[in-house]
């Protein structure tokens, strides 16, 4: 195990501090998950995404087909998706959803040379498992079109292991100003009830139309949901590249809610990313403060882990964590995962298996693993990785 130590910090420009980082960090060697010798582009198997679905099961989804989204079709390159048991020790692939309806038309899961009619990126989206024991979540974007309104497909479950869906779950207050409002993939639970999921709009490409990050809420368990407001836009990143996107979010326990946000970055190994955004509510979404992060990157997500330790995994150039031992007031302790000249899309996710242990899921492709690891096999792969960290609080 590599052993990691922290040292001192410095927060954020919206909240600043300087203290000892009180953590000591273990890192697993990495495995493979899937992988593929067919690679192109910004790679084939890339952008994995984690869905915890019940106490024991946890799904991961990722690209088959490269970075082309929703909606394409073509012959899949390697397996999809893959789902672990035991804290991601071992995974298998296939559908790891039981269909109480009738399944989607679309594909659920694909072998190898699997000729795929319609892309579907699987529902791991403003993901909850509530207080009363019921998983929800949801299909990638909320679609807008002036025939539908606001809607997206969502599934439910008891258990965790018999799925009700999908079915249509609209929302109000959004407009057909946009073409769909994409969601990232961890939601909350309030104190309340209602859920929260945090997504971002947009008109065209990132940085090449009107965007901005935005928080949606449900007050009847996901069945429908509501704009509740505007996290960020442009005017509150002056010094970023692209509107603020891609948010993560996370409630604290003193009921504080952190989005941390995307605010440019292109490019395989785009070293010149600007600043993340950091912003604050502490209202449960009605208003934001704002705060220019201490690190660059794209796609962040945060995970308050059991002993209180927040995490933040972010990417490009590389793939990163940082740490907080204050509900977020200040971060550091950057740990790598792998670094900027390993060729990945940056986008990395992240999941706490069991008390305080994270698995931490990221692509990597066109370089021979032997040039990261010596114990690995020296031909080029493009893989989804895994690896565990251990985080342990020393006061």
């Amino acid at each position: 195990m590599m052993v990691l130590m922290a040292g001192l910090l410095s927060g954020c420009a919206l909240l600043s501090g300087v203290m000892p980082l009180p953590l000591h960090v273990s890192k697993s060697k990495p495995f493979i998950i899937a992988k593929t010798d067919n690679a192109d582009g910004w790679g084939v198997a890339a952008h994995p995404v984690l869905w915890r679905m019940s106490n024991e099961r946890i799904m991961l989804t990722y690209n088959v087909l490269g970075d082309i989204g929703d909606g394409y079709s073509g012959v899949a390159r390697l397996d999809w998706p893959a789902y672990t048991e035991d804290g991601g020790k071992t995974w298998q692939f296939g559908d790891p959803i039981q269909w109480l309806e009738e399944p989607p038309l679309h594909d659920t899961f694909v072998r190898v040379g699997h000729k795929i009619n319609k892309w579907h990126y699987g529902y791991c989206f403003g993901a909850v498992i509530m207080t009363n024991g019921i998983s929800h979540s949801m299909g990638r974007c909320f679609y807008i079109t002036k025939d539908e309104g606001t809607w997206n497909t969502r599934v439910w479950s008891e258990d965790g292991l018999n799925w009700h869906g999908p079915k249509k779950v609209y929302c109000t207050g959004l407009t057909n100003a946009f073409q769909y409002v994409e969601i990232s993939p961890a939601g909350v639970q309030l104190p309340d009830g209602s859920l929260l999921c945090v997504g971002y709009s947009m008109n065209g490409p990132i940085g090449k139309g009107k965007a901005f990050s935005l928080i949606l809420r449900s007050i009847d368990e996901g069945r429908s949901y509501e704009y509740l407001s505007t996290i960020a836009t442009k005017a509150d990143v002056p010094w970023g590249t692209t509107p603020p996107c891609e948010p993560g979010l996370l409630l604290t326990p003193d009921h504080t809610l952190l989005c941390l946000m995307r605010t440019g970055g292109s490019g395989l190994h785009s070293m010149n990313s600007p600043h993340m955004l950091l912003s604050v509510s502490k209202d449960f979404g009605k208003t934001w403060k704002h705060g220019w992060f201490k690190w660059p990157g794209v796609m962040p997500g945060l995970v308050q882990l059991k002993n209180g330790t927040i995490v933040c995994d972010f990417g490009r150039p590389g793939n990163n964590l940082g740490f907080s031992v204050d509900n977020g007031r200040s971060w550091g302790h950057e740990v790598t995962i792998n670094p900027p000249d390993i060729y990945s899309t940056g986008y990395v996710d992240m999941m706490e298996v069991s008390p305080n242990r994270l698995l931490v899921v990221y692509d990597a492709y066109d370089t021979p693993a032997a040039n990261l690891w010596l114990w690995d096999p020296p031909e080029p792969v493009n893989a989804i990785w895994g690896v565990f960290l251990d985080v342990k609080r020393l006061f």
